[in-house]
């Protein structure tokens, strides 16, 4: 079976039912947290830039947070993650700033698609675990031309 075939089974494969308790807690406190975050970054330099596009794009599909605004899928996920880093308030674990690529994706993709509360806290949780198990996977890997390694902030 291909790699691209076992990861989406594994995602498909990932239900509330099926995770701890204190494991979904914690997702939603991480969920809620990157929003807050975003909506701080609002009305900030970076933000308002990137919010720009948004007047260039006449799709109605996803929110951009903190307006009352819609565009299309992917803009709504680029800004809003880019409201994220603004501040660089954002989480930090052994393998990166996972909610703040995870939560604009699953939010505008949510909104396009109708999801609901669940399949998003279900999305979230196994994006979560894909991006830690690739981090493992590549410990100590190179990733660029320049030969830098991923840089290690500690789990919390």
């Amino acid at each position: 079976m291909e790699f691209g075939q076992i990861l989406a089974d594994y995602v498909k494969s990932v239900t509330l039912d099926r995770v701890p308790q204190r494991e979904v807690e914690v997702a939603k406190l991480g969920v809620l947290d990157q929003i807050g975050v975003a909506l701080a970054g609002v009305g900030e330099d970076p933000g308002i830039r990137v919010q720009d596009m948004v007047n260039r794009c006449a799709a109605n599909e996803a929110t951009v947070f903190g307006t009352p605004r819609k565009t299309s899928t992917w803009l709504a996920a680029l800004v809003n993650g880019t409201l994220g880093h603004t501040l660089d308030f954002d989480d930090c674990s052994s393998f990166g700033h996972p909610s703040v690529v995870l939560v604009p994706a699953m939010l505008a993709t949510g909104e396009t698609q109708d999801r609901s509360g669940r399949e998003l806290l279900e999305a979230y949780i196994a994006g979560y675990e894909v991006a830690k198990r690739c981090r493992e996977l590549s410990q100590g890997a190179r990733i660029s031309s320049t030969d830098c390694t991923v840089p290690r902030c500690s789990d919390h």
